[in-house]
């Protein structure tokens, strides 16, 4: 009797075994996050957005642009092929959108949403539709807006060197935006930052 009841004794009849767990206690699978709950935002609405906040930005650039013109002259080299006063508007401009792109992109990096997602009424989450850690925003924000970064830091520091970073990062990030038209509905900075964008209102 004594040698039944050990044999009956199993793992898999252990009180802290995976079987004894209700579905709710399984832990996510791969497999599961990479299909993602229903109700994710595909590559569509997402263009949208973004072409909501290049507009915004060109905006904004431009305004800046114009204010701080002096500004933008004496920092970013002009390009000796232009003519001067439309070379100093251009260095202008591109020091301006630069830092726009930059600080703009924190908006989404601090609250999940940027004013285009916001009109859209879409937000970023976590790969299971809650709300996404300040940690997961700004580790997608750095990636998504690597490009504009080190392009920015090129111009101002004069370093020829990160403006082709600068470049080369922003082929991969385009390159990575397209994965958000296969099941998963991410892109590739959504995949290493575990995030995705869902509905607004599905995001506690």
């Amino acid at each position: 009797m004594a040698e039944e009841a050990e044999n009956s004794d199993t793992p898999a009849d252990l009180p802290g075994n995976d079987t004894d767990r209700g579905p709710e206690m399984q832990p996510e699978s791969d497999a599961i996050l990479a299909e993602g709950p229903p109700g994710r935002i595909g590559f569509g609405k997402r263009l949208g957005a973004y072409v909501l906040d290049a507009i915004f930005t060109v905006i904004t650039a431009g305004v800046l642009a114009y204010a701080l013109k002096d500004l933008f002259v004496a920092i970013v080299p002009a390009d000796p092929d232009i003519p001067s006063e439309a070379g100093a508007w251009l260095a202008a401009f591109s020091g301006a959108s630069g830092l726009c792109a930059v600080f703009y992109g924190l908006i989404e990096g601090f609250t999940g949403a940027s004013p285009g997602k916001m009109i859209l009424a879409i937000k970023i989450g976590t790969q299971n539709s809650t709300s996404a850690r300040p940690k997961m925003l700004l580790t997608r924000y750095a990636l998504k807006t690597s490009s504009s970064i080190f392009t920015v830091l090129g111009l101002f520091l004069s370093v020829e060197f990160l403006n082709t970073v600068g470049t080369i990062a922003g082929i991969i990030v385009l390159i990575g935006c397209f994965f958000a038209l296969g099941a998963s509905k991410q892109a590739l900075h959504d995949k290493i930052a575990r995030t995705a964008v869902f509905p607004e209102e599905t995001i506690p």
